[in-house]
């Protein structure tokens, strides 16, 4: 719930997932939000995502 509320924050582009707050998980909590279309990530952290 603390990374879903800082999406409206930070913006539209989330450079890293310590941006989304100094989380358990967050890591993991930040491909989510990307795979369900709530943050958008910058086009290196695309192509890690692609590849995996």
């Amino acid at each position: 719930m603390l990374a879903y509320h800082n999406i409206g924050k930070i913006g539209e582009v989330v450079d890293r997932p310590k941006a989304l707050g100094d989380i358990r998980g967050v890591s993991y909590i930040y491909g989510l939000f990307y795979r369900f279309g709530l943050i958008d990530v910058p086009d290196k952290a695309k192509e890690k995502m692609a590849e995996q």
